[in-house]
């Protein structure tokens, strides 16, 4: 998988690059569009979040961090090398919520209402 954006193989300290483990990690600094790796099945991947990073892997296992994406005021949308995009929008509603299992409960009435 060959590595987009600010990267730095083997670490991720300064801004993006490759993990030990393989996974590639690219930054959301601002851009309104991001294009992911040319070999990385986006449009198949399993999206989910971790704190303010997006996470997505692959069907083969591939593993793609976008790091503080859901912290951007506006996320970007990601860009496949063919030019299929995925809105941020979209991308959001894929990654679930971010309390997932957690619901708002109804307040009751204090005064005791009949």
């Amino acid at each position: 998988m060959k590595p987009i954006g600010p990267q730095v193989p083997h670490r991720f300290d300064d801004g993006g690059g490759v993990t030990p483990d393989g996974a590639t990690v690219i930054v959301a600094d601002g851009q309104d569009r991001l294009v992911v790796p040319d070999d990385f099945d986006l449009l198949h991947g399993d999206f989910s979040r971790d704190g303010g990073n997006l996470i997505v892997v692959a069907p083969d296992g591939a593993r793609l961090t976008v790091a503080d994406y859901f912290d951007a005021e506006s996320p970007p949308d990601l860009v496949m090398a063919n030019g299929a995009t995925l809105s941020a929008d979209l991308v959001t509603r894929l990654a679930g919520p971010m309390a997932p299992g957690q619901y708002a409960q109804l307040a009751t009435d204090a005064g005791g209402a009949e």
